[in-house]
């Protein structure tokens, strides 16, 4: 009977993993996720595995053979609790699977943010000032709030000149 077994990959090679599994005929669900990230000064939306160093296989133990696993490209093996293999439940995998219909949820880099939060700005005239966030606006700006000379005022900037405050 097939069941779901987790697989330790190498850091990184979860895609690579995952090709060359299905090239070999396994069954293999890797659980992406759209983050932002800032690269460069920007933030940018990357796509990577939702569990880092994880994929789930789905095989049957008693019919195919797991030792090739472990010999490929980007695969260090499959997840052992004393000597077992580590069998993730079908529930877990649904769950993962409904969760995630298209495989990779979209997220607004905008959204890095809640209001309230605290922001730094890292780039322009106002570079350096501490603000709070207040709301996201169209073409990638967001709204915040300073004190300035004495009085809370209300100034927008590019999602790209923020990063949340240390």
């Amino acid at each position: 009977m097939e069941s779901w077994y987790a697989i330790h990959t190498k850091t990184g090679q979860e895609i690579v993993a995952t090709e060359h599994l299905e090239r070999q005929g396994y069954h293999i669900y890797l659980p992406l996720l759209s983050n932002s990230r800032r690269r460069r000064g920007k933030w940018r939306a990357v796509v990577e595995p939702l569990f880092p160093g994880y994929l789930f296989a789905q095989l049957d133990t008693n019919i195919q053979n797991i030792s090739p696993i472990r010999s490929t490209r980007g695969v260090i093996g499959p997840v052992r609790f004393g000597g077992e293999l580590c069998r993730v439940p079908v529930e877990v995998i649904n769950e993962l699977v409904c969760s995630q219909p298209d495989r990779v949820r979209p997220i607004d880099p905008a959204r890095v943010f809640k209001p309230g939060d605290w922001v730094r700005i890292v780039e322009g005239p106002l570079a350096g000032v501490n603000a709070i966030f207040q709301a996201t606006s169209a073409e990638e700006r967001v709204y915040l709030l300073l004190d300035l000379l004495g009085r809370t005022n209300q100034v927008v900037v590019s999602t790209h000149q923020v990063v949340p405050a240390a």
